[in-house]
C-alpha cells in the first residue's frame, strides 16, 4: 500500500468521524448534511481512483505475463504480418517455424494453432547470448536489466531497447478473410535477432524503404538502427497498456 493511499485513508476516516454525526443530528441544517454527503462521496471516490491507479501500475510493472490465445472455433489459418502489406500465410493447421525462414541467423519464431488456441514462441538475445525477451507459447518474460522499457496488454507485447527502438513486437490483430473465403487469425510480428558474432537478422519493417521483410545486418553496420512503428505509448509507467 502506497503512502498516498495511507494518507488519503486517514483523511477520510477523520472526515467521516467529523461529518457522519452531522447526518444524524437533528439540529444540522439540510445544507450541512448535503455538503457532508458530497464531501464523503468525493473522498471515497478519490481513494478508489488512487487505489485503481496503484493496482494498474503494479500490474504493469511486472516482467512477465501472458498473451490471450483463445480463437474462434475452427480457425485453421494464420496470417503473419511482417510489414505494410507484407503477409506470410500459413494454412491448414500448418506451422510457421524458424526453419521455414531459410535464414541461418534466425533464432526464434514459432507460430501455430493448437486446440483452438494461437501459440507464439520467440527468443531475443544479445551478442553474449543472454536472453533479453522470450515468448514461450504466449507466456512472455523480459530481462529488466537488458531493456529500456516494455508495454503490453492481453493481446500484445512490445519490448524497447536502450536506444528506444523496438526489438520485439507480437500482437494479435484479430481476423481476416483469405481468398478462398476462410477466416484466418492475424498476428503482427517484428523482431531483431542478434547472433553471437554480431550479425543481426531483422524480421519485419515499417519504414517503407526496405523491399524485404527479412534481412541481415553485418557487425560493420552495427550502428544501423531498425525502425519498427511502436504500438504502445511510453514510458509504460505513465501509460500502462495504452496503445498509440
Amino acid at each position: 500500500m502506497s503512502v498516498d493511499i495511507i494518507i488519503l485513508t486517514i483523511a477520510i476516516l477523520i472526515i467521516l468521524f467529523e461529518k457522519i454525526p452531522l447526518l444524524f443530528n437533528k439540529k444540522s441544517s439540510s445544507k450541512e448534511k448535503r455538503i457532508s454527503v458530497i464531501l464523503i462521496i468525493l473522498l471515497i471516490s478519490s481513494l478508489g481512483l488512487v487505489a485503481y491507479k496503484e493496482f494498474k501500475s503494479d500490474q504493469y510493472s511486472k516482467s512477465s505475463g501472458v498473451i490471450d490465445d483463445d480463437l474462434k472455433p475452427k480457425i485453421s489459418n494464420i496470417i503473419i504480418n511482417v510489414g505494410p502489406g507484407i503477409d506470410i500465410i500459413s494454412g491448414d493447421l500448418k506451422e510457421f517455424k524458424r526453419e521455414d525462414s531459410g535464414a541461418p541467423l534466425f533464432d526464434g519464431l514459432d507460430i501455430w494453432i493448437e486446440d483452438d488456441k494461437l501459440k507464439i514462441s520467440s527468443t531475443i538475445r544479445d551478442e553474449s547470448e543472454q536472453i533479453i525477451a522470450k515468448l514461450e507459447a504466449n507466456e512472455w518474460q523480459v530481462n529488466p536489466n537488458k531493456i529500456f522499457d516494455r508495454n503490453f496488454d492481453n493481446k500484445g507485447i512490445e519490448v524497447i531497447d536502450d536506444k528506444g527502438d523496438v526489438i520485439l513486437q507480437a500482437d494479435i490483430k484479430g481476423y481476416d478473410k483469405l481468398q478462398d473465403g476462410s477466416e484466418a487469425v492475424v498476428v503482427k510480428f517484428r523482431g531483431v535477432f542478434t547472433h553471437p558474432d554480431g550479425w543481426r537478422f531483422i524480421l519485419g519493417g515499417d519504414d517503407g524503404i526496405r523491399n524485404s521483410f527479412m534481412q541481415t545486418i553485418s557487425p560493420s553496420l552495427n550502428e544501423t538502427r531498425i525502425h519498427f512503428d511502436k504500438i504502445f505509448k511510453y514510458p509504460s509507467e505513465l501509460h500502462p497498456g495504452e496503445r498509440i
